[in-house]
């Protein structure tokens, strides 16, 4: 998977750019972890979370 990084100016055009402007950090931390999810998904084929579960007891 090819990295790209553009840089676009604030005042674009770019109903991109307004769009992800209007929504509250909550909704975009949001959104990337859906899409955090999904790639996790595709690319191991499993649902993301912990692997294993252990239990620590005190003897």
């Amino acid at each position: 998977m090819e990295q790209r990084v553009t840089i676009i100016k604030k005042d674009s055009d770019d109903p991109n750019i307004a769009y992800w402007a209007s929504q509250t950090p909550q909704e975009r931390l949001s959104f990337l972890e859906t899409i955090r999810k999904e790639v996790i998904k595709s690319k191991y084929g499993i649902d993301p979370g912990f692997q294993r579960v252990v239990n620590i007891i005190k003897r």
